[in-house]
């Protein structure tokens, strides 16, 4: 690979979305990882390219990125394989490969990925972007450095120790001027007969039930909580920049806790939101529910 120097102001990252599906949910890991470059590291050249909308290699030829970072979960695995093995044909740009597949199996690692993260990716992805813009290269010297990683050398598959996991309150709210704003056109909910903008917020990473056929606990580590006062921040910031009034919680298990949602509530209320929510859409789990917790779900 030849060697170039780049800095926080030129270089240009792009991250690739391939799931398409009939409800259209952003990318929302991207996002954050997007969002964590542009605040935390100052990398302002940063796009995220959607399958939802974007016809990928089109979109990747005219951004002419520096970095390329992939996403993937099984279902795509071989979609994504093949096509950074025909982007390698015509590109030595550097290509960066996360998400839950590879995370859950990185002896999966393929030649045509430079770099392999696993699990939370954040740190990870910074200390990368460091390495890049310091050498203009990856080596094995700095990667068996940095923790999280899978990679080849020798034609061997390296697994490096994994990263620990992040405070999450210390994440910036993430930034969705970076998807298409369609995923902000109203949309109707089925059940309640709503026509609404929706917003598509995380409050947790991981889920307390490490269930055989999930692979949720084993990506993201120990289950870790947003605070109720930074949960209610995150989605007044929604309501407000979106003029949503929908809110879909994404997090695997949004009610594990009676105490923390009756503490989101009230600082919902706190901040005059709670009263213009139409609809609230999350993921309960049969055994945890009862009276109580029914009753702040519906309040």
């Amino acid at each position: 690979m030849e060697d170039k120097s780049y800095s926080k102001e030129k270089l240009k990252v792009a991250f690739l979305s391939f799931q398409k599906d009939a409800e259209r949910v952003p990318p929302i890991g991207l996002v954050y990882l997007a969002t964590y470059l542009k605040e935390k590291k100052g990398i302002k050249n940063v796009k995220i390219i959607d399958k939802n909308f974007d016809d990928i290699e089109k979109e990747l030829a005219n951004f002419s990125p520096d970095l390329v970072c992939m996403t993937s979960m099984t279902v795509h695995f071989m979609d994504v394989v093949k096509f950074a093995e025909e982007y390698k044909k015509k590109s030595t740009t550097p290509i960066i490969i996360g998400g839950v597949h590879i995370s859950t199996l990185p002896i999966s690692f393929k030649p045509c990925f430079d770099i392999g993260v696993i699990g939370e990716g954040e740190e990870t992805l910074s200390e990368l972007i460091d390495i890049y813009i310091k050498n203009g290269k990856f080596d094995y010297k700095n990667l068996k450095k940095v923790e999280g990683l899978v990679f080849l050398h020798e034609d061997e598959i390296i697994i490096n120790k994994k990263r620990q996991d992040l405070e999450l309150d210390t994440l910036p709210i993430p930034d969705f001027d970076l998807v298409n704003k369609e995923y902000f056109s109203k949309q109707e909910i089925p059940g309640p007969n709503l026509l609404v903008r929706r917003a598509f917020i995380l409050t947790s990473r991981s889920c307390p039930y490490k269930c055989k056929f999930c692979s949720t606990s084993h990506f993201w580590g120990k289950v870790r909580f947003h605070s109720p006062e930074y949960t209610a921040k995150l989605i007044k910031h929604n309501m407000d920049k979106y003029n949503v009034t929908y809110i879909k919680i994404l997090d695997d298990l949004f009610t594990v806790s009676l105490e923390r949602l009756t503490s989101i509530k009230k600082e919902l209320e706190k901040l005059g939101v709670l009263d213009k929510i139409e609809g609230m859409e999350y993921q309960p789990r049969a055994n945890l529910i009862n009276n109580d917790l029914c009753k702040v779900m519906q309040e």
